[in-house]
């Protein structure tokens, strides 16, 4: 069995989240090599502008519920297509980054799974007020 498979069967039932747009606020979430659920507790957009074009992607910021605690930020990738300057456009992938702090110019490149804490009680996962 793999690392990550062994991770999702001591976390508890987990959906794996290929678009951020399908979180809301007060989902509980884990990625990367963490094993305590992180909370959303904020969502928006991003807007990127290249000439004419307009990209706007979702941003999904969790925390954790633990003293000192950091926000993250999630974002999906977003690539530069095309050779020459007229054909470049932007373009969201299906990879998702996490930011620590908020930074969108530095991140790690993670698998994000929905928790469902209530299958499992050790689990715990507040939402934030």
């Amino acid at each position: 069995m793999n690392d990550h498979h062994s991770r999702a069967d001591k976390r508890t039932d987990t959906e794996q989240i290929t678009d951020l747009r399908d979180l809301r606020r007060g989902d509980c979430v884990l990625f990367g090599d963490r094993t305590r659920p992180l909370t959303v507790v904020g969502l928006g957009e991003r807007h990127q502008q290249l000439g004419e074009q307009e990209l706007v992607t979702p941003l999904v910021r969790v925390r954790g519920e633990w003293d000192g605690a950091v926000d993250v930020v999630l974002t999906p990738v977003c690539k530069r297509l095309g050779e020459d300057h007229a054909s470049v456009v932007l373009e969201e992938r299906e990879q998702i980054i996490a930011c620590e702090g908020g930074n969108l110019s530095k991140g790690r490149e993670v698998d994000v799974e929905r928790v469902d804490a209530s299958a499992n009680e050790s689990a715990v996962c507040e939402a934030s007020a």
